[in-house]
């Protein structure tokens, strides 16, 4: 898990549960879906997802991609940007939040949704 631990010189400008966050908050959203979508007769309203479901036959095959999505994304931001990350490092911060926001927030809904069965 060095992923988790980088550090740009001598200081980790994000804490390392930032990224650990955000791999959840994607991972939630995508679990959340797959449930939604395998358990409870929802439908994706989106055509990748939607494709990617009536290709491998489940819903629960968005939940690896996504993951390795956001660790390839997170491993450019912490790794590939180190240069703009000591320049820019509000700009890094918010792009985290983003990413973050859009991963939990649809997450949290389709569990609350699915729990009071809308």
């Amino acid at each position: 898990m060095k992923f988790f631990k980088v550090r740009f010189s001598g200081r980790a400008p994000h804490p390392t549960g930032i990224n650990t966050a955000i791999i959840f908050g994607q991972a939630l959203d995508a679990l959340a879906t797959a449930w939604a979508v395998e358990r409870l007769g929802y439908t994706e309203k989106h055509v990748l997802p939607r494709l990617l479901f009536s290709s491998t036959g489940t819903a629960f095959s968005m939940v690896p991609l996504k993951v390795f999505l956001v660790v390839v994304v997170l491993y450019f931001l912490d790794v590939r940007m180190r240069v703009e990350g000591e320049r820019y490092p509000t700009l890094l911060s918010i792009i985290r939040l983003s990413i973050l926001v859009l991963g939990i927030g649809p997450g949290l809904r389709d569990v609350l949704r699915a729990s009071v069965g809308l």
